[in-house]
């Protein structure tokens, strides 16, 4: 019936693993949990092997990193069951009925979406921009999910069915952080696949530090250029003020100032206890015509 699935890397799983298990020896229907290590330092594989112990976990580790889409069409291969439940490795559950009322909703045809959540403040000052950007713009409860079903797809906590995935599994050129969760999403709607979202959230644990953070935006939307010159139907809301200025001829007008600017705004949102992040809005907006520069290839109309 039910293939959890968690890519791992670098991360201690045990606490999420025994919670896991504990609800789905709870369940009626047959289940299985798959682990998946993409060759994580060696300290980490030490901490995660005595998972293999547990009756119904598989675990099983690469010789080489594959990637964050690679490795979840990889886990879709190995799934015994015809529902796939991912989970991001640093995910944590606090609530007993997690699996059950996922398996409750369950129908073929139809990804499932529980959303995510967060610790009250972060464990530490220096992952406060990844929490705070994830507070404000990350949690939102499934009825307003639900007004726009495939934006903003994120791969952390969702439930596909096989046949699904193996129809659209992730695109394994995206081999760098960011977005391959956004074309999945722009592909799912593409094929007509309904999307749920309900309230069934998991804690989002594992922060990076704020410079860390800053870079993988950036990193994000170098794939984000890519993919949407692959795709151009590929819309997030970065994209289409981008594609808006740079029609109207703004952007280029502009494009010195936020040269200038950019250093100053990446300072405010590592430093502030409160940071605006219009400003990483403004920047993904220079960022998306960086690359684009760079690139020096036409304009899609």
């Amino acid at each position: 019936m039910l293939s959890i699935l968690i890519p791992v890397y670098a991360y201690d799983v045990g606490a999420l693993v025994h919670t896991l298990h504990r609800q789905a020896c709870e369940l009626s229907q047959a289940w299985e949990i798959r682990l998946l290590d993409d060759a994580s330092p060696a300290h980490w594989l030490v901490k995660n092997r005595r998972l293999a112990q547990l009756p119904g976990v598989h675990y099983q580790e690469l010789p080489h990193n594959v990637g964050r889409a690679k490795i979840r069409n990889l886990l879709c291969r190995q799934a015994q069951y015809e529902y796939l439940l991912f989970l991001d490795s640093d995910s944590g559950i606090d609530h007993d009925d997690f699996l059950a009322t996922y398996v409750a909703q369950l129908a073929p045809e139809r990804v499932l979406c529980g959303g995510r959540t967060y610790l009250p403040k972060p464990l530490a000052a220096s992952f406060h921009l990844h929490w705070w950007y994830g507070t404000e713009r990350e949690v939102r409860p499934a009825k307003t999910r639900r007004q726009q079903p495939y934006a903003g797809f994120m791969t952390n906590n969702f439930i596909v069915p096989k046949t699904v995935m193996q129809t659209i599994p992730f695109n394994e050129t995206v081999t760098t952080y960011g977005h391959e969760d956004t074309l999945f999403g722009f592909q799912l709607q593409a094929a007509a696949i309904e999307i749920m979202h309900i309230d069934n959230p998991v804690l989002h644990i594992g922060l990076d530090e704020a410079d860390c953070w800053l870079d993988k935006q950036r990193v994000a939307i170098q794939n984000l250029y890519r993919l949407h010159r692959q795709n151009p139907a590929l819309q997030t809301q970065a994209l289409r003020w981008w594609i808006r200025l740079h029609r109207t001829g703004l952007l280029q007008l502009v494009m010195p100032f936020l040269k200038r600017k950019s250093s100053l705004w990446e300072q405010q949102l590592l430093h502030q206890h409160q940071p605006n992040l219009r400003l990483l809005d403004l920047l993904k907006i220079y960022w998306l015509e960086e690359v684009h520069q760079t690139q020096k290839r036409p304009f899609l109309k």
